[in-house]
């Protein structure tokens, strides 16, 4: 084990450095999610450039935080409509995590001599899969659709990737970007790989059920409809009309001649994590102990649904993905490997502790107080993400069209009206557009997460 390696090297380092990491604990910078509330300010305003600007200046030279900035940086692009600037920058983001996953002896060295912040941010599994959905995006908002067909085939790669490393009861949350991957593929007349996408995401949206409450999306139910009706599965079409109730349906023949209208909708933020500490005395050995775990806490929800008026059609946008859950589910998991690199830590510090009160009751404290206040919980995570996606799929005979959107605030209760003029729609194709909406009191949370009383929302499903 690692901790075996390093625990005798790692008391005299500890001892040696104690000093050092007395300056860094009584100096140094805010926790990650402290520092990203700043950007986070400037968001309600939709001022983009600054906050692109407080982001370089946080986080552009830190080593270790290179994937985060990357990944806030191209949100921050994308929500200012840089849609090129901002897959230049994930494709950073995705090239610095695949180069982190071969994390190194020292930096795991490093974290039980100080603490998780000091590894590199590789990025949680949803946050790698959402990386790929919104270079998806970018490209089709670009009207790059072939290069957004080559990153469906990396995402279905990564998602093989991912699936070697986890149990089959651990399975990644796939349900969306495989929803995703189907409409490109169904978009460019793929419509044997559209079919096998939908089915995947029918399959995973199954599983949120369980999990996260989150119901299948009826957009999704009319594209296995039609696609088993198009490929002349029949047997394969029987059930899905049994058991989504759905006997009516738009056919691929009946679309022919139209193109679709695909309208993105990301509300709000992602939960963020804060510090979770508590110190102790051991009243056995009078040392000081300090236990610091992250937690996540979710941001007010943003909003209570979204309507759309286009060409004399309304409807509802309906709701694809809830990051709070995932993300809330992905720290449970790795909770226990939290846990257990925290006890190393603390068996390291009795250690040394304990060897410098032989030599120095004075250097014996110092390491203890050094010790304790270098226990921080790594509060990193990828915040500038939405808290819901909603999304509705609109078909229109060819023409240019303006589009009305609603978006019902869950903050004040008011609605909102946004408009986009121009939108061309050609025979046969897609047509995308997206938006990022951010209520007011986005960055409203308690500075201690104790104070923070989690109540269950609906996210705005019906």
């Amino acid at each position: 084990m690692v901790y075996e390696r390093c625990r005798a090297a790692g008391i005299m380092c500890f001892r040696a450095i104690v000093c050092l990491l007395l300056v860094l604990s009584v100096n140094g910078c805010a926790g990650y999610s402290a520092n990203i509330r700043n950007v986070e300010q400037q968001l309600v305003v939709q001022n983009y450039q600054a906050a692109l600007a407080i982001l370089e200046k946080l986080y552009a030279g830190s080593s270790r935080d290179a994937v985060l900035y990357n990944l806030n940086k191209g949100m921050l692009l994308r929500m200012s409509g840089d849609y090129n600037a901002s897959n230049t920058a994930f494709e950073t983001a995705k090239q610095l995590m695949e180069r982190v996953e071969a994390i190194s002896v020292t930096e795991q060295t490093s974290s039980l001599l100080i603490n998780d912040q000091v590894k590199s941010y590789e990025g949680e599994v949803f946050e790698k899969l959402l990386l790929h959905f919104y270079k998806i995006l970018n490209y089709l908002e670009l009207g790059k659709k072939d290069e957004a067909r080559v990153e469906v085939l990396q995402t279905d790669q990564r998602l093989k990737e991912i699936k070697q490393k986890l149990s089959e009861d651990d399975l990644p949350e796939e349900a969306w970007i495989r929803y995703m991957s189907g409409i490109v593929f169904e978009d460019l007349g793929e419509w044997s790989d559209a079919m096998i996408a939908y089915r995947k995401a029918y399959e995973s949206y199954r599983q949120y059920w369980a999990g996260f409450k989150l119901s299948i999306p009826y957009s999704l139910k009319a594209a296995l409809l039609r696609l088993a009706d198009r490929q002349g599965l029949y047997d394969e079409l029987e059930q899905y009309k049994q058991e989504f109730g759905i006997q009516e349906w738009e056919t691929v023949a009946q679309r022919s001649g139209q193109g679709e209208l695909v309208i993105i909708v990301n509300g709000g933020l992602a939960p963020v994590k804060l510090a979770d500490s508590a110190t102790v005395i051991s009243p056995s050995s009078g040392q000081l102990i300090r236990i610091s775990v992250p937690v996540y806490v979710k941001r007010p929800i943003a909003l209570s649904g979204a309507n759309y008026n286009v060409a004399e059609q309304q409807g509802q946008l309906e709701i694809m993905e809830i990051v709070d859950p995932i993300a809330i589910k992905t720290l449970e998991r790795n909770m226990p490997t939290i846990i257990a690199r925290a006890a190393a830590r603390q068996a390291l510090k009795y250690q040394a502790t304990k060897q410098g009160r032989q030599e120095n009751a004075a250097l014996g404290l110092l390491v203890n107080i050094g010790g304790a206040l270098l226990e921080q919980a790594d509060t990193r995570s990828w915040t500038t993400l939405p808290q819901t996606i909603y999304m509705a799929r609109i078909p229109l005979n060819p023409g240019t069209y303006n589009l009305s959107l609603n978006i019902v605030s869950s903050y004040d209760g008011k609605d909102q009206a946004l408009n986009f003029g121009g939108l061309e729609i050609k025979a046969g194709q897609n047509t995308y557009r997206s938006l990022h909406w951010i209520p007011h009191n986005v960055t409203n949370l308690p500075g201690n997460p104790r104070e923070y009383t989690r109540v269950n929302a609906n996210y705005g499903i019906r």
